[in-house]
């Protein structure tokens, strides 16, 4: 499947059709996450009755784009490297989850069940015993671990 896309909304814009919650919603995102840090250049999908808004909106804004890094990234996407990338990324972190969650049912299994994601290294675990949730978000930071209780989320 050949794409043209623009990360310069002041071009071409990108339109996808693949679900009706994509112009509910704008997805934003950077290359810093999905490619490598030093790729300082950023994205949006923008609902198509949206694009001239934000367009106006960054034109005013006076701010320039980087025109060498886009038009490089843009021919990286064109001929699929970065397809390729995400793809290759998407296993390896699959891999490593995989891993990851074998080894936390080996070790905590008697204490927790876990559920993994289908997509980076994120995993949800639910406590078999009853535990205050934010108490125990706490000691983990104490220890470097990020927990994000549910109720939070709720």
């Amino acid at each position: 499947m050949t794409t043209t896309q623009s990360i310069d909304i002041q071009s071409t814009h990108t339109r996808t059709s693949r679900t009706r919650s994509v112009w509910q919603s704008l997805y934003i995102g950077s290359f810093s996450k999905v490619f490598y840090p030093g790729c300082v250049l950023g994205y949006l999908v923008i609902p198509e009755p949206l694009i001239e808004a934000f367009i106006a909106v960054r034109t005013s804004s006076g701010r320039h784009c980087q025109l060498v890094d886009q038009a490089v990234l843009s021919t990286f996407i064109e001929d699929g490297h970065f397809h390729r990338h995400i793809r290759e990324m998407r296993t390896l972190y699959a891999a490593r989850q995989k891993v990851f969650v074998t080894l936390i049912q080996t070790l905590l299994g008697d204490q927790l069940d876990v559920e993994p994601v289908p997509a980076g290294m994120h995993i949800a675990v639910r406590l078999k015993k009853k535990v205050d949730p934010e108490a125990l978000a706490e000691k983990a930071s104490r220890e470097g671990i990020i927990l994000v209780p549910f109720t939070i989320c709720i």
